[in-house]
């Protein structure tokens, strides 16, 4: 049910932005050369401390995952370093059982340390980011929280990329 996941849902997000996204990713120009038909794919990044399977599980309890998968392929990856749980993250997910692990994935933004070790997290963030984008053949990036900051790196410096979605960034503090 949609309370595993308190952020806004797919429904919210249409009611309150109307259909501009949607039709934009209707809008197919035509394909990329190397993938050969008309649906674009999508790279998603999840949030801090979580993982591929619970971004996967947020957006289908909300809604987004069915309403994204109308127009594009859905890329889930995992971020390149380790951490610790945080089920305050992930409350409904963490009550119910579905947030267990004994360690989750960290994009490194959040993490203390001198601007040395923070440059070099995130210079190993985008290299790795940036990588999966070319090796997937994605054409649109998006991600929630942390991911959703990553997100927005990677598409600036990506201009092939069509679309990037933003759920639920993070606080402009970041």
């Amino acid at each position: 049910d949609a309370t595993l996941y308190s952020g806004a849902s797919a429904l919210d997000f249409v009611d309150n932005f109307g259909t501009s996204l949607i039709g934009a990713l209707a809008d197919c120009r035509g394909p990329p050369p190397s993938i050969g038909s008309c649906r674009p794919r999508m790279l998603i990044l999840h949030g801090e401390a979580a993982d591929s399977s619970v971004m996967t599980l947020s957006l289908q309890v909300t809604g987004w995952h069915q309403l994204l998968s109308t127009f594009v392929d859905l890329v889930f990856v995992d971020a390149p370093h380790m951490c610790s749980p945080q089920p305050e993250l992930y409350p409904g997910l963490a009550t119910r059982g579905k947030y267990d692990r004994s360690s989750y994935c960290s994009w490194g933004l959040g993490e203390t340390g001198d601007d040395e070790s923070a440059n070099a997290r995130l210079a190993t963030t985008l290299e790795y980011v940036e990588a999966v984008v070319a090796a997937s053949e994605v054409e649109a990036i998006g991600g929630m929280c942390d991911g959703a900051l990553v997100a927005a790196l990677v598409a600036a410096r990506k201009p092939h990329l069509r679309w990037y979605l933003n759920i639920a960034g993070p606080s402009r503090s970041r």
